[in-house]
């Protein structure tokens, strides 16, 4: 079994309703052979060989059916579903995953879901190496299937982003917030559509100010910064030499700490040097970092209160890690003791390196001995720097007024996201009466830990940068049509025009935002969709699709407000009914995708079979007949009619709903004939309302903005509307 050829479509497609990777595997001998009973084997061992790793995903259950039908068609299957495992371990989603496969062809196609590129690529080429390796040997050793996704994740390492920012993207998934990375392999993933979009680099916002940045990494320039305002710091000399630094020390007193003026996350700290020699030493190590704070050493537990737009997230302590003996286990015992994880605590399993080996023989103990009831052994002097300390969330027990002194150091310094490091011997008292100092302000506080502690830290990031309810999504409305959809487009702009949008437009004959052209000659469907969905600029989008391009690339954008299912412009009989082609197919995806409005002409063959599938979706039905009817059963609650229908009084532009028929202005005669020019102009005026009412805009506002055109009118005589604006304007008055 091997892969043939790599397909990746980056939005909604015909395969799966998500960003997909399709690879086309050769089909390898033997799997007329298989059985239920070895595959089921196999799945065992490839199950054990992954979370022997400590993963958590696993593959689920043989398909008996799949398997009866077309053995390739379950090991297809589940190499999706190991390519979809593969990922989860990297919190990104990747539910979605299937199969296919005919009879005569000697190929199978997988098809899974991916968020991260490099990184669903990796996991599926790594997928059916796993499944070649098993299917290959009938024993299919755990080990050898261990090693290989050992493999993997050594090679996903590298290409993954990281921890932190895996995690903000798993909370923006949940959130349903659009992401995607700035760049091919860079660290910047953007966040929201259009003029909602924030940009992360693991914790940092783009609202991150640069002179913020650079004042909390030079430590002592922010450290004198809280001292002139009240906010006690320990004491402290920047030093470049070793005998500036013992010089230093002596003036402090020792003990004390040293560390990078310009390092982050505990990188080069050296805690608790008590004397000259210790210093002597030390400082070499710390010097290669660059210029060397020293500090005094305080007394207590090191604390961090991590702050998000002005708002407290948490306060952690942050522990060493501790083994206490209960005179049964031996040393050796309670180092291996599992992890701990509590709504408040959480507890690493401890690294055994050579600091912990030799704060235990300091004790006078060996790993063999069996530590009496209730002695400690602390195993770390400073654990900032070692994954393995402990976390408390001690928010509630918190005094208010270190809570005070920590928000106005933030507040100095100009962050709008930023951990403050806070050392006392009690949390819970003022640090004017204990003596407690704060060391530093970071600008990158380590979220992942804050979250590990049991504070839901992405989802208060989130929360601080797209309030609840909000999931960054502009208004969008996808126009499904290979033709020229430059009348309905201007007519539906002129009645969005006095709602205060700015329009970005992404056509095949229209590429611009606010009215200004972009100009990008290379820009092909995609690109002209995805461009205006992140222009800072634009506050709504209206794009056009084409069954073509979603075949072979799928759609550029994962949801749309407002899907228009245009029906062909040479007449009604010219639509194949079946959902079997493209343009059904394209249609059914537009339908899928749509979040809460879908646009369907009456006359349209597919519109039965199409509002069948808008299961909680409000249809908006566009009658080009005059004095047409819905037909019996079709219509449903919610749903709407846009219509021109005859009155005593004459013809007028209606919308119809569960309330009864609204008027909204006289028709104009351009849009009262018979012939085929007469159909398309009434389908295009309709069909524009009927987008204008799918982004919410009421009949009022819809009548006002009609009446609004004769000002625009003379604009447009003019010469400077173009692009259907003309005809547009002709349609609608």
């Amino acid at each position: 079994m091997e892969i043939k050829k790599e397909t990746v479509f980056h939005g909604p497609n015909f395969l799966l309703p998500v960003p997909t990777i399709a690879l086309l595997l050769g089909r390898a001998a033997g799997f007329a052979g298989l059985t239920e009973q070895r595959l089921c084997r196999l799945v065992d061992h490839i199950n054990g060989a992954i979370q022997s790793t400590g993963a958590t995903a696993e593959l689920g259950t043989v398909d008996r059916e799949l398997l009866q039908r077309a053995p390739s068609l379950a090991v297809g299957e589940l190499v999706a579903r190991t390519a979809s495992a593969l990922q989860k371990e990297y919190h990104y989603p990747a539910e979605r995953a299937r199969a296919l496969v005919q009879p005569e062809a000697e190929h199978v196609l997988v098809a899974y879901e991916f968020g991260d590129l490099g990184l669903g690529l990796l996991a599926g080429r790594d997928a059916v190496v796993i499944w070649a390796a098993a299917l290959g040997n009938p024993e299919s050793p755990p080990e050898a299937l261990k090693n290989l996704y050992g493999a993997f994740k050594k090679r996903a390492d590298a290409v993954a982003p990281t921890l932190e920012t895996r995690l903000l993207l798993q909370e923006a998934g949940r959130r349903n917030i659009p992401w995607f990375r700035l760049g091919d392999n860079t660290p910047i993933f953007q966040l929201g559509q259009g003029a909602k979009q924030k940009r992360f680099h693991n914790s940092l916002s783009d609202e991150t100010s640069d002179m913020a940045y650079r004042l909390a990494s030079i430590k002592p320039v922010a450290a004198r910064l809280l001292r002139q305002h009240g906010i006690p710091v320990p004491a402290q000399a920047t030093t470049e030499t070793l005998e500036q630094a013992l010089a230093a020390a002596r003036r402090i007193g020792f003990p004390v700490v040293i560390k990078p003026i310009n390092q982050d996350r505990g990188i080069g700290v050296r805690v608790g040097i008590g004397n000259e020699a210790e210093l002597s030493e030390a400082f070499p190590a710390t010097r290669a970092f660059g210029t060397v704070q020293v500090e005094k050493y305080l007394q207590g537990f090191d604390y961090r209160f991590t702050f998000m737009r002005g708002s407290l997230a948490g306060v952690l302590c942050t522990m060493p890690p501790i083994i206490v003996g209960d005179g049964k286990a031996s040393i050796r015992q309670l180092l291996d003791a599992a992890p701990v994880t509590t709504p408040t605590f959480a507890r690493k399993k401890v690294i055994v390196d050579e600091e912990v080996l030799r704060r235990i023989a300091g004790r006078g103990h060996t790993l063999a001995d069996v530590l009496p009831v209730g002695e400690q052994i602390v195993l770390r002097q400073w654990w900032r720097n070692q994954p393995d300390h402990m976390l408390e969330n001690v928010t509630v027990a918190t005094h208010p007024d270190n809570i005070e002194a920590a928000a106005l150091a933030v507040q100095l310094v100009g962050l709008d996201i930023a951990g403050v490091d806070f050392i006392t011997t009690d949390i819970s008292r003022p640090y004017y009466e204990t003596g407690g100092a704060f060391t530093e302000v970071n600008p990158m506080p380590a979220l992942a830990g804050v979250q590990r502690s049991g504070i839901p830290a992405y989802r208060l990031l989130l929360e601080a940068f797209f309030p609840p309810g909000d999931d960054g999504r502009i208004p969008i409305a996808v126009l499904l049509d290979a033709g020229d959809v430059a009348p309905t487009l201007a007519a539906a702009e002129l009645l969005l025009d006095h709602s205060g949008y700015c329009i970005g437009v992404g056509t095949l004959s229209r590429f611009e935002v606010g009215g200004k052209p972009v100009r990008r000659a290379d820009a092909d469907e995609g690109s002209r969709i995805r461009t205006v969905a992140a222009d800072p600029r634009a506050t709504m989008a209206i794009v056009q699709a084409t069954p073509d391009t979603i075949g072979c690339e799928g759609l550029a954008i994962d949801q749309c407000d407002v899907g228009v299912i245009m029906s062909d412009e040479q007449g009604p009989h010219e639509v194949d009914a079946s959902l079997d082609n493209p343009g059904s197919q394209a249609a059914a995806l537009i339908v899928a995708i749509s979040r809460k409005v879908i646009v369907l002409g009456v006359d349209d063959p597919r519109s039965t079979i199409l509002a069948a599938s808008a299961v909680g979706k409000r249809i908006i039905w566009v009658m080009s007949d005059l004095d047409g009817t819905l037909g019996s059963g079709r219509f449903r609650p919610n749903d709407a009619v846009v219509a021109i229908g005859s009155t005593d009084s004459g013809y007028f532009i209606t919308i119809s709903d569960d309330r009864g028929v609204e008027r909204i202005t006289p028709a104009p005669e351009q849009l009262l004939g018979n012939q085929a020019i007469d159909r398309q102009a009434r389908r295009a005026s309709l069909t524009a309302i009927a987008i204008a009412c799918g982004f919410g805009l009421s009949s009022v506002k819809i009548a006002a903005a009609v009446a609004a055109h004769g000002s625009i009118r003379a604009k447009t005589e003019s010469g400077s509307e173009s692009d259907g604006s003309a005809t547009a304007l002709g349609l609608i008055l």
